[in-house]
């Protein structure tokens, strides 16, 4: 498949499921045994129904979730996107991390995504985030173990 075909497809998911919320696409945009990577988990989530759910779940606590696409390539089978992702956090009470009561941040978060397209639909994703940039938006106080700054060249 040409390689521009590949990015359409990307594009496609990400303007209408990510952006446009119509998860109801996924069925057609992605095979039925998807593999879904993300770097907090230990394996990748697997099947469309999954994968709807953590969209409909991201969507409840970023109801005006957008992807901007800043640079997509591709080659082969492969599509590779750099983006940021923005949205108003409107998930559960973050008290337990000390965020104030009723703010809600809009968080801006940067990252890279590859998707592997096998027979005009997206098979496997890797999504790469910064997740300590989100809990930083959020107000949330991240501390490295004291032995990092001893490192050399380490800088705060």
């Amino acid at each position: 498949m040409p390689t521009e075909e590949n990015k359409a497809i990307v594009r496609r998911y990400v303007q209408e499921v990510v952006n446009e919320a119509k998860i109801e696409l996924v069925d057609s945009l992605f095979s039925t045994d998807l593999a879904f990577h993300l770097p907090h988990l230990h394996g990748p989530l697997r099947g469309r129904e999954i994968f709807k759910q953590l969209i409909g779940q991201t969507r409840i606590v970023f109801p005006d979730m957008r992807m901007d696409i800043e640079d997509i390539v591709a080659e082969a089978d492969k599509v590779f996107t750099r983006g940021t992702f923005r949205g108003s956090y409107h998930g559960a009470p973050l008290s337990a991390w000390k965020i104030a009561d009723g703010v809600v941040p809009i968080v801006l978060i940067p990252g890279m995504t590859l998707f592997r397209i096998e027979r005009r639909k997206i098979g496997e994703v890797w999504v790469e985030e910064n997740f300590l940039e989100v809990l930083r938006q959020l107000g949330i106080s991240v501390t490295f173990p004291p032995e990092l700054p001893c490192i050399k060249g380490w800088a705060n």
